[in-house]
């Protein structure tokens, strides 16, 4: 057998949110704005962090990477290669000794080095051409500029919450009225 409910069977209740919790535009506009300067002044110890981390990793790979690159001279064999105009450097062929064996190579110089002329180079440990080895303040330049990445973009993520939340609130505000021209 089936019951049939009216409607008058049923209690009907409304859920409101209690006064307290209906916070008018202005109130949440404030929240908005202290939350975002929190979240800001919260993420400079943060971003501090992360920079030292940074700092700290690099630094040891370029200790290690100046433990492991040498500093000798190589001499220039035959006059310039190939001249690049735009930074006013020629590439010439050059050759060097590293623990007993010949290497050669072609090596970016300025103008007028001519053959027979000594230039300094730096050699890993199998005597390769290599670039010269980053120094600590790289290292400390890769951490500060890292850190101040990560404090700017949570500042600019807040500054655009901020921005959303007052252009959502007052955009159906009326223009303000500007003076009358003379």
């Amino acid at each position: 057998m089936t019951r049939r409910y009216r409607e008058s069977d049923f209690d009907t209740y409304t859920l409101r949110l209690p006064h307290w919790a209906t916070a008018s535009s202005e109130r949440v506009d404030r929240f908005v704005v202290r939350l975002a300067v929190f979240v800001v002044v919260l993420a400079v110890p943060i971003a501090g962090a992360i920079g030292v981390a940074v700092y700290n990793v690099n630094r040891d790979a370029y200790f290690r990477q100046a433990e492991s690159r040498h500093n000798i001279v190589a001499t220039v064999t035959t006059d310039a290669v190939k001249p690049d105009l735009r930074r006013n450097v020629v590439r010439v062929p050059v050759e060097w000794a590293w623990n007993g064996t010949r290497h050669t190579g072609t090596l970016r110089v300025s103008p007028g080095v001519r053959p027979g002329d000594t230039v300094d180079i730096w050699v890993d440990e199998n005597g390769s051409m290599v670039s010269a080895p980053k120094s600590t303040t790289t290292a400390m330049l890769d951490g500060v500029v890292v850190a101040a990445a990560v404090w700017l973009t949570v500042a600019g993520g807040a500054a655009i919450a901020v921005a959303a939340r007052t252009s959502r609130t007052h955009s159906g505000w009326p223009p303000t009225q500007s003076a009358p021209a003379p």
